[in-house]
C-alpha cells in the first residue's frame, strides 16, 4: 500500500505492507493533499517486516549510527534514517505488541491508555517535522495555531502555558479554522503550513468544558474512561487523549497560510493578562530557545550523532548547530511583517478566567 501526501511542502510517499497499519494512517493524513505522479519525492518511509541493519556504533544504547545516517529504538518501532540520499529515505521496523497483565498495567499508566503505536503521532514528531532539520527553508515553531479571512495566528511559549487551551476556547467562534495543536511549521516567507496531527488534550482542559470530555471519551471502553477519571482526579496533567481535529475544529484544506500574528505566552508576576508588541529578534530569539528544550526527543539523536562521528573521527552528516541558525535566520526573514506580541499571564490565573480573559483578548486581534 502507497500513501502520496504533501506535507510541510515536501512530497512524502509512504510504503505500508500491512493492511491495518495503513487504514490507520490513511485516517491521520487525511487532510494533506495528495502530489501528483509526475511529481518527485523528497522523502520515502518504508515500514519493513525485518531489518538487517549493521550499524557501526551504539552510544548509547538506544542510538544506531551507520554509514549513511543514524537510527533510535522507541517503545513500539525502531526507525532509520538516511541522511545521504535523496530523496531522504527512512525505514520503520514495527516491534512485536506486549500482551497479557502487563500489557493492561503500561496501559492503564500510559497518558493515552495505550500501549499500542499511534502512528500518526509517532510519523508527525520523529519524522514529518524533523524534516526542518534536513532542509533550510522551513522551521518549525512550538506553538497551537488557526485561521481566519486574515491569515494564520500562532499562539507560541513553553509546554503548559496554555496553547490547547487558547486554541479550544476560540474553536468556539464560527470563523475560525484549524492550523495545528503542538508544533506550527513555518516558511522563510512567512507562510505557515498546516499540522494536521491529532490533538492532545489533557483532562486540565476539560474542565468546565464537559462537551469535550464527552468528545474525547466517545466510543472508549469502560476500562479507558475508568482510567481517565481516576488520573484527571488525582493529577489532570497526566493523562490525555488524542481526538481527530475536525471533532472541535473547523478545517481547510488550504495547505498553506499566510501568518499574519504571533503571541508567545510569558507566565510571571504579573496582576492581569497583558499583551505588548515586541521586535523580530526577540520573537526569532524566544521562538528557537523554546525549540531547543522543548524538542528533547529528537535534538538529543543529533547531539549523539555528533559525539559518535567525532569520537570516531567521522564526518558529521547534520549538524544541529548549524541547523538553529539556519532556523534563526528563517525566523528574521519570516517574522519581518508578522504582528509580534508577548502575552504575559499572571501565575495564579485559574483556568476558567484564563480562557474568559483570553477569549475577549485576542478576539480583538481577529477582527481588522
Amino acid at each position: 500500500m502507497e500513501i502520496k501526501k504533501s506535507i510541510f511542502g515536501k512530497n512524502v510517499k509512504l510504503i505500508i505492507p500491512q493492511t491495518k497499519i495503513g487504514r490507520i494512517i490513511h485516517d491521520e493524513l487525511e487532510y494533506y493533499s495528495t502530489f501528483s505522479k509526475n511529481e518527485d519525492e523528497d522523502l520515502i518511509i518504508e515500514f519493513v517486516k525485518d531489518y538487517n541493519w549493521e550499524f557501526a556504533y551504539n552510544n548509547p544504547r538506544i542510538h544506531f549510527e551507520f554509514e549513511d545516517g543514524f537510527g533510535f529504538d522507541i517503545n513500539f518501532c525502531k526507525i532509520k534514517l538516511n541522511l545521504t540520499n535523496k530523496p531522504l529515505y527512512v525505514e520503520i521496523l514495527v516491534k512485536n505488541k506486549a500482551k497479557g497483565i502487563l500489557n493492561f498495567v503500561k496501559r492503564f499508566l500510559n497518558y493515552e491508555f495505550n500501549t499500542q503505536p499511534v502512528w500518526g503521532q509517532i510519523l508527525h514528531e520523529l519524522i514529518f517535522v524533523p524534516m526542518c532539520y534536513l532542509y533550510d527553508d522551513i522551521a518549525p515553531i512550538h506553538c497551537s495555531g488557526i485561521k481566519n479571512n486574515n491569515g494564520a495566528f500562532l499562539f507560541g511559549g513553553t509546554g503548559g502555558v496554555g496553547k490547547t487551551s487558547i486554541l479550544l476556547t476560540l474553536s468556539k467562534r464560527g470563523d475560525i479554522s484549524f492550523v495545528n495543536d503542538d508544533i506550527g511549521i513555518i516558511s522563510k516567507d512567512g507562510f505557515v503550513y498546516p499540522n494536521y496531527a491529532f490533538p492532545k488534550i489533557y483532562a486540565y482542559n476539560t474542565k468546565n468544558n464537559a462537551y469535550i470530555e464527552k468528545e474525547l471519551l466517545k466510543n472508549k471502553t469502560l476500562a479507558n474512561k475508568l482510567q481517565w477519571r481516576i488520573i484527571k482526579n488525582i493529577n489532570p496533567s497526566k493523562v490525555r487523549r488524542r481526538i481527530k481535529p475536525d471533532k472541535l475544529y473547523s478545517i481547510d484544506k488550504k495547505q498553506v497560510f499566510n501568518l499574519d500574528s504571533y503571541f508567545i505566552f510569558n507566565i510571571g508576576l504579573f496582576d492581569d493578562i497583558r499583551i505588548k508588541p515586541i521586535s523580530v529578534e526577540t520573537a526569532a530569539t524566544a521562538t528557537l530557545e523554546i525549540f531547543k528544550s522543548e524538542y528533547s526527543i529528537i535534538n538529543r539523536h543529533f547531539f549523539w550523532h555528533k559525539f559518535n562521528s567525532v569520537i570516531n573521527a567521522n564526518k558529521i552528516k547534520l549538524d544541529l548547530d548549524s541547523v538553529f541558525k539556519t532556523w534563526h535566520c528563517i525566523y528574521l526573514n519570516a517574522f519581518k511583517n508578522v504582528n509580534l506580541y508577548v502575552i504575559n499571564v499572571p501565575q495564579r490565573i485559574t483556568q476558567s478566567e484564563f480562557t474568559e480573559k483570553m477569549l475577549e483578548t485576542i478576539s480583538h486581534f481577529l477582527v481588522k
